[in-house]
């Protein structure tokens, strides 16, 4: 921020032009959050489908005091979603880096695999493959929809240093030349530099409504909210990141009004206790993040006083409301990317519609059939189990029944010409509910076609026999259905999210940073270190880069949709075509096809990695070739030292 935001932003009542700007930024955030709030209903089903939760009734309560089962949720939806995480997340992580480059010349191919290392580096460090992107498909699947945020991040760590004592004085008796001594300083050093990633809930984001959320990059703000430790804004005070904290108004009484549950959970929240003082470190404020399309030299929050006089063109701004009463944050996002900082993508892309609906709406009626069947049948068995009996209380030991005894006493004798089924006899319970479990299959099946996700995805085949190409055949066939919504994220959401981190890499990656180069030759050719002819090896894969080193023209790979399996097919035709040359040395020049190019390619789409350490080096080419020679002459020739 500069000087004069941070001045105006730090004075105890705020201007008329700022308090206007903060109305009016509330006002677009109200407008989106009436229009997102309409979908939460069905969201917290959908949520309640997937987590298999449902509310114990009168029965429920009953048949757990005599120890029996409530009834059941089956988890149909769990098992769909959790099918077509983990599908997804193998699809998309199955190479060594997620996002592949590859420049324009042979000059940009150095700058390029130097950059999707830095990218991979930025992915690991946020956890992304374990954590961040199934929270992401997760989300899809459940509520439709799943959104990224991306910001550029520095962490820094006290680090305890020897430097000289600016206290230190010479006295004129001192020699010439007397160097000061040496005390211990803490100074913050670089621990990371770099992408910070985040997956922001539904909940939580408000996009600009008025357009499709397929177009939602077009209009004019996106927000999103979240929580800040009082401790954690004055930090950023102090590195003029934000101003008037120590003015942060108390969360109002009705904020949550208009919040959902599932947002901010105030009755379980303590963060948010009234009770805490708001000054207090332990106190958490509420920050609304908008991101803004505006010119700073028009948008003015004081008299006469602009957000920046100096750049007079559309851009995106950054504002934080604070507790919906005060503006602690104003400035230009200074990212060259120019765009929100949000990447968000839907399973289902339809522009009739604001957000389309994910797997789990789409399974909604069939799992409310599937429990009632399966509550049905249990309800069923119940009754069969629990003994109705018709019963004469004046000749049959009523408390005997009660208690459910083994032995069950009369009253009286039973008269002459009279059997004991006079007096006792059991209900005949028709079990209508026999054919529930085998409609349970039925609807299971109807299930897997409406979204794709069948047996052959789980690595489940149907009954009898099939070859290895029908299996891949069948592999692939199955796995189109689920391929299309993936790679509609991969268009919406990854591949945005990928071209945000690079920008911000070759932007702000000011401070070398070790990145790991996957392959020896790969390093040595990036490092610019020798061939190893001598047989050495380099020390360790890691690489220091800076922003210098990834200036390029290099653009992103299409997204590679091959299942594994079929890469295993791959690689088994690249070994049949290296059979045959290697049998046929001839053919290697007819076809003008390199051995070692295919062994390589081969190697790579079986998964082995680092295949340059297998290569020869000219003394162990030698060494062989003496053992061979020494092997042929039936071991007579000279073997060399250690070799025998």
């Amino acid at each position: 921020m500069t000087p004069e935001v941070i001045k105006i932003l730090e004075a105890e009542n705020e201007t008329k032009e700022l308090g206007e700007l903060r109305n009016r930024l509330q006002d677009l955030v109200r407008m989106s959050r009436n229009a997102m709030k309409t979908y939460y209903p069905m969201w917290q089903r959908n949520d309640r489908v997937y987590r298999g939760e449902r509310v114990m009734d009168e029965q429920d309560r009953k048949a757990v005091k005599r120890n029996e089962p409530a009834k059941v949720f089956v988890p149909m939806t769990h098992t769909q979603v959790q099918t077509f995480v983990s599908f997804a997340t193998m699809l998309l992580t199955q190479r060594d880096y997620l996002f592949e480059l590859s420049g324009s010349g042979p000059e940009d191919e150095k700058p390029a695999k130097i950059g999707q290392a830095c990218l991979q580096r930025d992915l690991e460090y946020n956890k992304f493959n374990g954590i961040l992107l199934p929270q992401f498909l997760t989300d899809v699947a459940r509520f439709g929809i799943g959104i990224f945020k991306s910001q550029w991040k520095k962490d820094t760590v006290p680090v305890q240093q020897m430097v000289p004592d600016p206290k230190f004085r010479p006295n004129p008796s001192m020699p010439m030349g007397t160097q000061p001594p040496m005390i211990p300083q803490w100074v913050p050093k670089t621990k990371y530099l770099g992408n910070g990633i985040e997956v922001v809930s539904p909940y939580r984001w408000f996009p600009d409504t008025r357009l499709p959320l397929t177009r939602y990059r077009d209009g004019e703000f996106c927000a999103d909210e979240n929580e800040y430790s009082m401790s954690r804004l004055h930090e950023m005070e102090a590195q003029g990141e934000c101003a008037g904290v120590k003015y942060i108004p108390r969360l109002p009484d009705d904020a949550f009004s208009d919040r959902d549950e599932m947002s901010i959970d105030r009755d379980t929240n303590a963060r948010f206790d009234p009770t805490i003082n708001p000054k207090d470190s332990a106190h958490f404020t509420l920050i609304t993040e908008v991101c803004l399309r505006c010119n700073p030299s028009k948008t003015f929050i004081a008299d006469g006083v602009p957000i920046d006089k100096t750049l007079d063109a559309d851009v995106i701004c950054l504002f934080w409301i604070a507790n919906d009463g005060r503006i602690i944050r104003i400035q230009d996002s200074g990212y060259s990317h120019n765009e929100y900082l949000h990447d968000a993508a839907q399973f289902f892309n339809d522009q009739n519609r604001l957000i389309n609906h994910g797997i789990a709406e789409l399974l909604g009626p069939m799992q409310d059939v599937m429990d009632w069947l399966m509550n049905s049948r249990i309800t069923n068995v119940r009754k069969s189990v629990q003994n109705f009996f018709v019963v004469d209380p004046k000749n049959v030991n009523m408390q005997d029944m009660k208690d459910r005894n083994p032995v069950i006493r009369l009253n009286s004798t039973v008269p002459e010409g009279l059997s004991i089924d006079n007096f006792i006899k059991q209900l005949a319970v028709t079990d209508v509910t026999a054919g529930h479990v085998g409609d349970m299959s039925v609807v299971k099946s109807f299930s897997e076609e409406s979204t794709g996700l069948q047996d052959n995805l789980l690595g489940q085949y149907s009954s009898g026999r099939r070859s290895a190409r029908e299996a891949s055949n069948v592999n692939a066939n199955a796995a189109g259905r689920v391929i299309t919504p993936i790679k509609g994220l991969w268009e919406g959401a990854i591949l945005p999210l990928g071209r945000k981190m690079l920008s911000n890499l070759q932007q702000g990656l000011d401070e070398e940073q070790l990145v790991r180069i996957i392959g020896i030759q790969r390093y040595l050719q990036y490092a610019n270190v020798p061939d190893p002819t001598t047989g050495q090896t380099p020390i360790g894969s890691f690489l220091p880069v800076d922003k210098s080193m990834i200036v390029g023209n290099y653009d992103f790979l299409v997204f590679e949709g091959t299942l594994p399996s079929q890469r295993i097919a791959i690689a088994n035709s690249i070994m049949t075509l290296g059979d045959l040359l290697m049998k046929n040395p001839m053919a290697i020049f007819a076809l003008n096809l390199d051995p070692q190019l295919i062994v390589q390619e081969w190697l790579e789409l079986q998964g082995v990695h680092n295949a340059e350490r297998f290569q020869l080096t000219p003394i162990r080419a030698q060494q062989l070739a003496q053992l061979g020679q020494a092997a042929g002459n039936g071991g007579n020739a000279k073997v060399p030292p250690g070799q025998g």
